[in-house]
């Protein structure tokens, strides 16, 4: 019986992984694509299952050079039974800080599983290795110190999010400058927060582990891009200009807590908007590869 073959554009979209990265696997790893035609790539369905059961793995902390090499039988007895199949909406956290740990005890969400509670920033840098794996770290922070918390971003392995006490407008620019997530405490609601957070990171895995930012002269190069579908590149370039426009106005003129919640808000809706120009990308293969 013949299997089932998937452009890359929808294996992207079925296994989480980018088109970027299943090329860049196919190059390191030796992925080959079941079948070709021209520039495109199909792959089966037994390849899909594979990828994901290795994202799987991957979420419970194996590195790809240890599951790469290993067959399909061989990933499913490695293959946590107990693991649910990654949820779009569900994310890993450890908390840090006792306020963080109230707020979430309070309202504690399904949204979030909390894998470790931690006491204080020091003791989160003192245990940076002998971290479990998870997908983001909810800090409190009684000061906002966007310069710590962006340090502390480039040491942890996952998203920082900040649960702070006091900030004065720079901190906040600061903060949004540094495209940091940040939240006052008493202002917030765990379960707001853990939705927030949720959708972050489901951005995150659909571009493959970054968030995904086309440059100016890619979206100048799309702009003019034609293909047979019946949505032109050309309109979501345009939709996702005007909210760039729209974002850095909102932050020079803004002057409160609230134009900074507003801003993130059109940063969120932005990068779904360049998710589905994404999406055109992988499925009509519009940047030649070099």
């Amino acid at each position: 019986m013949e299997q089932q073959l998937y452009k890359i554009g929808a294996v992207s979209q079925k296994t989480g992984f980018s088109a970027e990265r299943l090329r860049q696997w196919e190059r390191r790893y030796g992925l080959e694509p079941a079948y070709r035609a021209n520039r495109t790539r199909y792959y089966s369905t037994d390849q899909v299952a594979k990828l994901i059961q290795i994202r799987g793995l991957l979420r419970q902390g194996h590195t790809i050079g240890q599951l790469w090499s290993l067959s399909s039988e061989e990933l499913a007895e490695l293959y946590d039974t107990q693991f649910a199949p990654e949820d779009a909406t569900s994310s890993v956290v450890v908390l840090v800080g006792p306020r963080v740990a109230e707020l979430e005890a309070n309202s504690a969400s399904d949204l979030c599983e909390v894998a470790r509670r931690i006491v204080s920033i020091e003791e989160l840098e003192k245990s940076l290795d002998d971290l479990p794996p998870c997908d983001a770290f909810v800090v409190e922070i009684p000061s906002l110190d966007a310069r710590r918390l962006e340090d502390l971003s480039n040491l942890l392995p996952g998203l920082v999010v900040a649960v702070y006490q006091f900030a004065s407008k720079v901190d906040l620019e600061e903060a949004q400058q540094s495209n940091l997530m940040v939240y006052r405490l008493g202002e917030v609601k765990w379960s707001d927060l853990a939705h927030r957070l949720a959708e972050t990171l489901q951005r995150t895995r659909l571009s493959g582990g970054g968030a995904v930012h086309f440059s100016e002269e890619e979206l100048a190069h799309l702009s003019r891009t034609q293909t047979s579908g019946k949505v032109a590149p050309k309109d979501l370039v345009d939709i996702v200009r005007t909210q760039r426009a729209l974002i850095e106005h909102i932050q020079r003129i803004g002057d409160c807590a609230f134009d900074v919640e507003l801003a993130g808000i059109v940063q969120l809706s932005e990068a779904k908007m360049e998710e589905a120009l994404k999406s055109l990308v992988d499925e009509y293969e519009l940047f030649v590869e070099i």
